[in-house]
Formats: structure tokens, sequence, C-alpha cells
């Protein structure tokens, strides 16, 4: 069994139908993007509730993706000055 969930990045979750061994990939993620365990589970029920059409949950899913690209970008900019100087 599995599911994919997810356009730009995906998180495809895979496992036994009746049995322990379950695991997930996830596509899409650039290079050397550290992945927290918990934050991806808020956020996957934060993107539920948005998608059943909660306003709140909506306005915390896409404050939480613009925090993301703020630090990613923060980030690489940071690296690539590192580099230069």
């Amino acid at each position: 069994m599995k599911n994919t969930f997810g356009n730009a990045v995906s998180m495809t979750i895979f496992g036994e139908s009746h049995g322990p061994a379950i695991g997930a990939v996830l596509d899409g993620l650039a290079a050397g993007l550290p992945v927290d365990e918990a934050a991806i589970a808020d956020i996957y029920g934060t993107n539920e509730e948005a998608e059943a059409g909660s306003p709140e949950a909506q306005a915390r899913y896409d404050s939480y993706l613009a925090a993301r690209r703020e630090s990613y970008h923060k980030k690489k900019q940071d690296e690539k000055g590192a580099k230069t100087a």
C-alpha cells in the first residue's frame, strides 16, 4: 500500500497492510535541507484542516510555508556570503 501527498514537495508513505513495517519518501526537497519529523506531522495535520476549509488552519499553513522559505533562502545567502568572503 502507498499514498502520495503534495505537488512541489511530495511525501509517499508505504507499509504492510497488516504488519509493522512502514516508511516514507520525501521528494522535491533541496539537498541538505534538514527534516524535522515533528514539524511534518504538525503541518500535515494543519494542511488537512486547511484542505477541509478551515480559514485559521490555512492561515497557519501559509505562515509556516512563508517562514520556511525565508529561513531556507537566508541560510543559502549566508552560505554564499561565507564562500565569497
